[in-house]
């Protein structure tokens, strides 16, 4: 790493490792993508303990990793202030006191030449401290807290409102204390309603194609390197599952998404394919989500490979009517060849071809008429799975994010890049 290069101060809300929620997938991938252009010096949020292997992930990539320790019981008086102030209940949650004044000093030590905060929950950070600043806002939070207030019933409503209300307000508000911001997608863009936020850089994520490879996992099966969780396990030996859904099962926009799959979606697909299942795959299962569980509903929650799970399954059905940003797990199942059956709302900020590259569906008849056609056309199936595979591996790569977040920066790219 060249002494030219320099230094980028990453302030996340949670440690990058293990990958099961998507803003942690997109700091990975960031810090590792960017790498190559600048010296990454990571600060990280966190409760408990870092494993030594999740540290031992990121290391190669970081010039110092500093970790941020907080507890929850030290969360409740500043989320308590937070609400008092109009501030979002979850960023409150992570600007402690002595939260902020580890990350003060850090910056006081450290002397970056920038500092990148991932999400406005960490967006205090840069602040007063004189260096040029880069806030991730990754989607609309305040978009995705009004679509769930409008499916949940009192007093969740009420609560998900002024939710709404208050990171509409921090999300303007912040906006002046950095030098550039940065958005998943134009969808989520434009549901910014304040002067200069036409003016966000879009910077989507990337899905690293040589991993989520049908050939790349049978070689890992091979050698032994995959299938080691029980979920995973169970999944190569009992073989192959109609349809799924793969992505983090504690997270609320996805547990509406598999109710609807399971109770809505897949009852109609059984009056037409008797012997139809279902897989749910992924990390910290709500209650409600193990309660989906059946005799043709398979619950198996975190897996360490997660590809077993796509490769599990037929059909990737996403019927996500809430939630915001891009979802990854969509990308993935597509380079894996998995076809995908989802909504406007996700694909909006994809941009996929309905019919060649992904199905479209807006409602729970509609999802079970697109999954039957694709089990039941092998022709279709094939247009699309081959046709999303390509046009993820075509449209979306880390290594192009990572330069475009180091122009963004204004660290980078040098005449030497490539994407080899």
């Amino acid at each position: 790493m060249s002494d030219s290069m320099q230094t980028v101060l990453f302030v996340t809300s949670r440690f990058p490792y293990p990958i099961e929620r998507g803003d942690k997938l997109r700091a990975y991938h960031q810090i590792r993508s960017l790498s190559p252009h600048a010296k990454v010096v990571l600060v990280a949020i966190v409760e408990g303990e870092v494993r030594p292997e999740d540290l031992s992930e990121l290391e190669p990539h970081c010039e110092r990793i500093h970790l941020v320790h907080k507890s929850r019981l030290q969360s409740i008086p500043s989320v308590l202030m937070a609400v008092l102030r109009g501030i979002p209940m979850q960023v409150g949650y992570f600007r402690t006191r002595s939260v902020m004044d580890q990350i003060a000093r850090i910056v006081e030590t450290e002397s970056p030449d920038r500092i990148y905060c991932q999400l406005i929950r960490t967006a205090w950070a840069a602040p007063g401290s004189g260096v040029p600043s880069t806030i991730d806002y990754q989607d609309s939070m305040s978009a995705a807290a009004n679509r769930r207030a409008e499916v949940v019933k009192a007093p969740l409503k009420q609560f998900w409102q002024l939710e709404s209300k208050r990171l509409a307000r921090y999300e303007q508000e912040s906006f002046a204390w950095f030098q550039n911001r940065i958005i998943i997608s134009s969808q989520d863009r434009r549901t910014f309603n304040f002067p200069g936020a036409e003016s966000m850089d879009v910077l989507g994520n990337g899905v690293d194609a040589e991993f989520f490879d049908p050939d790349a996992l049978s070689a890992a099966i091979a050698g032994g390197t995959a299938g080691k969780s029980t979920g995973a396990a169970e999944m190569i030996r009992g073989g192959r599952f109609a349809m799924g859904f793969i992505g983090n099962l504690g997270y609320p926009p996805n547990i509406s998404a598999v109710d609807v799959l399971v109770n809505e979606v897949l009852p109609e697909i059984r009056t037409g394919m008797p012997d139809a299942n279902c897989l749910l795959a992924g990390a910290r299962p709500a209650r409600s989500v193990l309660h989906l569980g059946s005799d043709h509903v398979s619950v198996v929650g975190w897996v360490d490979d997660i590809r077993t799970a796509y490769a599990s399954t037929d059909v990737m059905v996403a019927p996500l009517f809430m939630g915001a940003g891009q979802q990854n797990k969509v990308l993935e199942a597509m380079a894996m060849g998995i076809p995908v059956v989802t909504t406007d709302l996700v694909n909006n900020a994809i941009g996929a071809k309905d019919g060649r590259e992904i199905l479209l569906a807006g409602s729970a008849g509609e999802f079970a008429t697109q999954t039957l056609r694709l089990l039941q056309d092998e022709n279709l199936y094939s247009r699309v799975s081959a046709g999303g595979s390509k046009f993820v591996r075509e449209k979306f790569s880390w290594q192009a994010v990572g330069r475009q977040l180091a122009s963004i920066l204004g660290v980078g790219p040098t005449t030497n890049d490539s994407d080899e």
